[in-house]
């Protein structure tokens, strides 16, 4: 095995903790297991459908949270995390017209289960709104460290019942159960992933018939990152009167990881009724923040040489993947277990780096992103947005390596920059990590 550069000293040193806890008692393991200053990482996906009443729409809205991202505590022979997720629903004026707040207690059986990325707490809540665009919020809340995340998505609903044949959002769906009574019952993905757990994913949609047809075309196309239809598929769909339940299945099998687009059509390829969502193939080890290989390989740009970087970027799909798994396979602090924790770690702080501080950039481009991702969270963070004669800045300071990072908004617009030249201040991260 080649040698682990020196950046690897800081990120093996930022998991180990993890892995070093399970060795021990349980109660010791949790005391080991603080999480770092940002709120928990969670997923979350919102679909819509008609609803009973004429005027209004049903708005669902999905949330997954794993283990791994709440403070567990030991509770006699259990291990025990609380969460509030809280959900708002505000109008184009910024009225909140429907929201909830959901408490939930989770408990798992031991301590491996609650450092786990593919174990998910669930959540689901249902609103009737009218139709029309809406911001949803969606906040969660780790009672233990009481930190918190938020995204906020922009939604527009249909009025699904002004036309003779509609078609409600597609929802992503791992699998389709039958309950005692007939009905068939779903659970979500909500990731948008194929293949984080099983080889196929279900698409669910209604249909919605007043037009009197006994049957409709259905056509979906699946593009890859460069718009390519890679997958395509056309056939015909008995309907009934009202509403219709299809359940599309798209089959993972020679589709690489990375982004695709999903395009579903139906009714009459001239006029008929178009539905669109993203979804994403990764390998099971691989970190959802990272499920698109190319983006995944761009990112490395911190911390991989340049000739073994452009290399890999140059490569085809499949090669190009087998060089990923085998720079992080060299990196993997922990090879006899299937978690690659350094590797988590990374595309841990570069998921934060984009949640947080984003501007006219992706977060993980800014400087900010960049000494984030490369030395971790900073022990202390001065904010001076109003100080007199002086333009917004902040002052991080790293006390593990005596160095403080300047990063001052020249335009007024959230954009901070690193009053050092950005290479220099690169090189000295790297001769900092070298010590």
């Amino acid at each position: 095995m080649k040698r682990r550069p020196p950046f690897w000293k800081i990120l093996i040193a930022a998991c180990s903790v993890l892995h070093s806890a399970g060795a021990g008692n349980g109660q010791k393991a949790v005391e080991q297991t603080v999480k770092t200053g940002e709120g928990p990482v969670f997923y979350s996906d919102i679909v819509s459908f008609a609803a009973d009443g004429e005027d209004k729409q049903s708005v669902k809205v999905f949330v997954k949270i794993p283990y791994e991202e709440l403070q567990f505590v030991k509770a006699g022979d259990r291990y025990s995390a609380r969460c509030e997720s809280s959900i708002s629903i505000f109008n184009p004026s910024g009225e909140r017209v429907d929201g909830r707040i959901l408490d939930s207690r989770i408990e798992a059986f031991d301590f491996q289960e609650t450092n786990s990325l593919r174990q998910m707490h669930f959540i689901e809540a249902e609103f009737s709104v009218a139709p029309g665009a809406y911001e949803v919020l969606v906040g969660v809340m780790d009672f233990e460290t009481q930190l918190t995340s938020r995204q906020k998505t922009s939604v527009q609903v249909p009025a699904y019942g002004s036309r003779p044949l509609d078609v409600s959002s597609i929802m992503a769906v791992d699998r389709i159960l039958v309950a005692s009574t007939g009905e068939s019952l779903y659970l979500p993905n909500v990731l948008g992933n194929i293949g984080a757990e099983r080889d196929t994913l279900y698409l669910w949609f209604e249909i919605y018939n007043r037009s009197g047809l006994d049957s409709t075309e259905i056509r979906y196309r699946l593009y890859n990152y460069k718009n390519k239809v890679i997958r395509e598929h056309a056939y015909t769909k008995a309907l009934d009167e009202g509403k219709t339940v299809e359940v599309a299945v798209i089959p993972k099998g020679g589709l690489g990881s990375g982004k695709y687009k999903l395009e579903l059509d139906v009714g009459p390829e001239e006029n008929g009724i178009r539905r669109t969502r993203d979804l994403s193939v990764h390998w099971i080890y691989m970190p959802v923040f990272a499920s698109d290989i190319d983006l995944a390989v761009t990112q490395l740009m911190y911390i991989i040489e340049n000739k073994e970087f452009k290399r890999m970027r140059k490569a085809d799909p499949g090669e190009k993947e087998e060089r990923f798994r085998e720079f992080w396979k060299e990196r993997d602090p922990t090879p006899e277990t299937g978690r690659n924790e350094a590797m988590e770690e990374y595309y841990r702080r570069i998921a934060y780096s984009n949640d947080q501080f984003k501007s006219y950039r992706e977060g993980w481009r800014t400087d900010r992103g960049m000494v984030y991702i490369m030395l971790g969270p900073p022990d202390a963070v001065e904010r001076h947005p109003f100080e007199p004669h002086a333009k917004p800045f902040q002052i991080w300071s790293y006390y593990r390596f005596n160095r403080d990072f300047i990063f001052v908004d020249e335009t007024g617009f959230g954009d901070y920059r690193l009053r050092s030249p950005y290479f220099d201040v690169l090189s000295e991260i790297r001769r900092l990590q070298n010590r």
